[in-house]
């Protein structure tokens, strides 16, 4: 696999071809999609096929230029050229007796690294001599939370609070997840409660690198929208009126990419952060786009049956003064959608309706607290299980001996299950008595058990004895 190739052989100004196969193809293979999407640390190419191929690589120079030649495939009809934008200037697919070819133009300053996954390809572009950015991230010094007509309003101040930030829609619609990058809370607690129509809390926590709200919405929260300044950002659910602008929201690209059995629907956007309600129809997945009108060539229908997954097939058209996308399903999918910068991604992924083993029903059943999201590198450990008690209303005792830290990743995970995950990793246990939770070491627990069991017996060995016929 050739990872970063490109910036060795600039510097030698070579004519390199690489031979790679994926797997031995019976029947020519087919370029079903091309989609070029940006964010902070480059631009992305994904090449969508229909099965696995054997491509060769080309890296060439002047002008620098990356050629993907797939022999004995073809393209499917509405493959176009792509227009890029900073160091990718374009995408130029064409075909011909032997195949098919895509011609990437970068500029000199970019690298790229290649990527399989499954039956489709992503080249990563890089800039080389892009320096990092200072660390001036998001503080948050004040939260409130309000009601305001038919929406509800998340208001967050403090300072940057227009950098970088993403915001992940997870739990069936349920919660919020909103990431501030080198971020900081400055507020004197962690968990914040609420009596509004459509948020009931926000918990705070932060870790090395990364400021994490948590908000958890009740029942029919709608869309949502997010509007953000240097000093404040206000996040609004409910029914919310689109932004005046005469042009409006331009869509200038609805993709699918498939992953394994696992559908993402990449919408991108000429702005950031518009208003979307997304909301589950008859069976289908219906994503519309308030004050917004299609690119050109983008209002079609995607037949997306070949692939494995949720979604059969892709609607996107104008409706009003507002775009309408409809994912048609062919099974029950659990949705998940995710915000950053100008790209909204719609992940779809199957709910197995086959029949499970009892153990593994027994493992499904055993955890029942509210599902949360942790992505946290060297956390203290201490920390980790306050955010818990937060989120869970269990109040927690910690015995001096429970220490350390703690890097995790758990995505959409009960909150009782990521518990259980933590406390195995470090050897700890617990003992609970109402909604009172005492978490120690093992040892300490089975110490505790084993003297209060021989106090026991000592009380019964000194009591009088009673005799009874």
């Amino acid at each position: 696999m050739p990872n970063g190739m490109g910036a060795f052989f600039a510097r030698f100004g070579l004519a390199v071809a690489l031979f790679l196969a994926v797997g031995a193809p019976s029947h020519a293979a087919i370029i079903q999609s091309l989609s070029l999407l940006s964010d902070e640390t480059g631009q992305r190419l994904s090449v969508g096929l229909d099965k696995p191929a054997e491509y060769q690589v080309f890296d060439l120079q002047g002008p620098s230029r990356l050629v993907l030649n797939f022999p004995g495939s073809r393209l499917q009809d509405g493959v176009a050229p792509l227009e890029g934008s900073g160091g990718i200037k374009g995408v130029l697919p064409t075909q011909d007796k032997e195949g098919s070819r895509l011609e990437i133009t970068f500029a000199d300053n970019v690298k790229y690294q290649i990527e399989e996954r499954g039956s489709s390809l992503l080249v990563s572009f890089s800039d080389v001599d892009k320096k990092p950015k200072s660390p001036t991230g998001a503080e948050l010094t004040d939260i409130q939370v309000r009601d305001r007509g038919r929406v509800t309003e998340l208001v967050l101040r403090g300072s940057a609070l227009d950098a970088n930030h993403n915001a992940l829609m997870t739990n069936e619609g349920q919660t919020m997840v909103l990431d501030f990058w080198n971020g900081a809370s400055k507020l004197l607690k962690e968990h914040f409660s609420y009596s509004t129509q459509r948020v009931s809390a926000v918990t705070v926590g932060s870790a090395e690198g990364r400021l994490r709200l948590v908000v958890k919405l009740l029942p029919g929260a709608g869309g949502h929208h997010i509007e953000a300044s240097e000093n404040q950002m206000v996040v609004r659910f409910g029914e919310i009126a689109p932004v005046a602008n005469q042009a409006g929201i331009l869509v200038e690209a609805v993709d699918f990419q498939p992953d394994n059995k696992t559908a993402h629907l990449v919408i991108r956007t000429d702005t950031t952060n518009p208003v979307v309600n997304l909301q589950e129809k008859e069976g289908n997945v219906v994503i519309d786009l308030k004050n917004a009108r299609l690119a050109e060539g983008q209002e079609r229908s995607l037949d997306v049956r070949a692939f494995s997954g949720p979604v059969r097939q892709i609607d996107s058209y104008g409706i009003n003064k507002d775009v309408r996308i409809v994912a048609r399903l062919r099974q029950k999918a659990e949705i998940t959608s995710y915000q950053s910068g100008n790209v909204l991604t719609i992940m779809l992924e199957p709910v197995e309706l086959a029949a499970q083993t009892g153990k593994e029903k027994a493992e499904k059943l055993a955890y029942t607290g509210q599902k949360v999201t942790f992505n946290f590198k060297d956390i203290d450990i201490r920390n980790a299980l306050k955010l818990i008690a937060e989120m869970s209303d269990v109040n927690i005792i910690m015995a001096d001996d429970v220490s350390g830290l703690l890097t995790m990743r758990l995505v959409d995970v009960p909150w009782d299950q990521a518990l259980e995950l933590i406390l195995s990793s470090k050897g700890l246990g617990r003992e609970q008595t109402g909604n009172v939770m005492r978490i120690a070491p093992l040892s300490v627990l089975k110490a505790d058990a084993d003297a209060r069991k021989q106090a026991s017996e000592s009380v019964e060995a000194v009591a009088p004895l009673e005799t009874e016929f």
